[in-house]
């Protein structure tokens, strides 16, 4: 939706500076499209901002028991040193997820895939967490439909993604907060569990 698209770019420029010279955009027909925009180092910022643009164009399909506590529209944002395919394949497959399978992502939920994400990658999912290293009026996009939601697209390993649903989220939250995951993808890392 064209109004939807400027109001969400005009935001991600107030927080992420200029946007980089290419927009990935779906080669899928898709409904939304899904449009992710990379904003490059700047400022603040040393390392490269990745989020969707078009999955809050469509509500997603909320349980009546989550209704009026969360958005039913959201968007997805990665932090790396440097853009890469699978980020880019990773970000769209999570964005489109819940439109094919008629459900919902949403703060805690996991994305498994059951091999790596690329080939050598210790990462087999991903796990969507709140934006934390965002100041707290990121979260302030309202479009005319609704305000939007962001999530953190956090790439795990399947040990921690076992771990998520052994202990549930919070813990896994806690984990990385006490073993110091960075914000930004570090593909080197080993496995926290």
């Amino acid at each position: 939706m064209p109004g939807n698209m400027e109001a969400r770019e005009a935001h991600y420029a107030r927080f992420f500076g200029p946007l980089g010279p290419t927009v990935y955009h779906s080669n899928r027909r898709f409904n939304p499209h899904i449009d992710i925009y990379p904003y490059p180092p700047s400022g603040r910022r040393d390392y490269w901002t990745l989020i969707t643009g078009g999955m809050s164009d469509r509500a997603q399909k909320i349980p009546k028991s989550a209704r009026g506590e969360i958005s039913p529209f959201t968007e997805i944002v990665m932090y790396a040193h440097e853009v890469r395919d699978w980020m880019l394949g990773g970000l769209s497959a999570l964005a489109e997820h819940p439109f094919r399978e008629k459900t919902f992502l949403h703060l805690w939920h996991s994305f498994g895939t059951g091999e790596p994400l690329v080939e050598g990658s210790i990462f087999a999912g991903f796990v969507c967490l709140p934006p934390i290293g965002e100041p707290e009026d990121f979260d302030s996009l309202c479009l005319p439909a609704g305000k939007v939601d962001f999530l953190w697209a956090v790439p795990v390993t399947a040990a921690e993604l076992e771990f998520k649903i052994k202990n549930g989220p919070e813990a896994l939250m806690h984990l990385f907060q006490e073993r110091g995951l960075d914000m930004v993808i570090d593909e080197d890392r080993e496995s926290m569990v």
